[in-house]
């Protein structure tokens, strides 16, 4: 089935909650859909999940153990964990030595492992700085979503990353924007030279209830929804429409 691979160029974008939220909104539509919490720098999705549930636990090392063994096939879905309530997850560990080793450690091809399953899995990257360990965390992805806030700083990091990353990913890549303001997204798209899959708009409201109940109903799902088609639509051989931007000369640079 297809994998997601969400990247960021940049800190704190909201790459783990774009992996939930995109996850819940499969689920919603009644469509088999999962998310792996496999950024490097540790478990921020566990850390959201456990505020509302303490019970929760990390599976991501269980999940790694289980690929290098051999021994997990198509059936890693078993590793996921109900967080939030009804949205299948695989949760890394707080903290990056922890976190790291288990992702280095696990496959160099954990997109493959993933795809085998029966799901659409939105696979949490975390910040993609161009070196040949994150690349590996790409191999075997369907489409990459390059996720970006709608702000200058934001979107000239990103910008300096395109090119390699579409590289690195040897399969398409398109933009997922966060927030409205101060540009519009089809601004951002047009600045990157990339097809932007949709925008994520929440509110602190929205994304409280996303880790506490699903969020089914909030604004933040229900964009989330609309950026799950985006992405699906990039795969190659989909049928679907992505809104295309005009391809930037590399030397011309984010405008300002």
């Amino acid at each position: 089935m297809p994998v997601i691979a969400l990247v960021s160029a940049k800190g704190s974008p909201g790459v783990t909650t774009t992996a939930a939220a995109l996850a819940a909104a499969g689920v919603a539509a009644g469509r088999p859909t999962a998310w792996v919490e496999l950024d490097p720098t540790g478990g921020s999705g566990w850390v959201q999940s456990r505020a509302s549930h303490p019970g929760t636990e990390p599976t991501l090392g269980e999940l790694a153990r289980s690929i290098r063994d051999g021994t997990v096939g198509a059936d890693w879905a078993r590793f996921t964990v109900p967080v939030p309530p009804g949205v299948p997850g695989v949760l890394a560990p707080p903290g990056r030595p922890a976190a790291s080793t288990i992702i280095a450690e696990g496959t160099t091809s954990w997109c493959e492992v993933l795809g085998q399953g029966e799901a659409v899995v939105a696979v949490d990257t975390g910040r993609w700085s161009g070196d040949a360990k994150d690349a590996i965390r790409l191999a075997g992805a369907d489409v990459v979503g390059l996720i970006c806030r709608s702000t200058l700083e934001s979107t000239e990091h990103a910008w300096h990353l395109v090119g390699p990353l579409r590289d690195a990913a040897r399969c398409p890549v398109a933009l997922v924007v966060v927030g409205t303001k101060p540009y519009h997204g089809l601004d951002v798209a047009s600045a990157l030279g990339l097809p932007l899959a949709g925008v994520m708009e929440w509110r602190r409201r929205d994304v409280a209830a996303l880790w506490a109940t699903g969020g089914a109903r909030t604004i933040l799902v229900r964009n989330a929804a609309r950026v799950l088609d985006g992405l699906l639509a990039a795969m190659p051989g989909a049928d679907g429409r992505l809104a295309l931007a005009p391809a930037v000369p590399a030397e011309a640079g984010p405008p300002r």
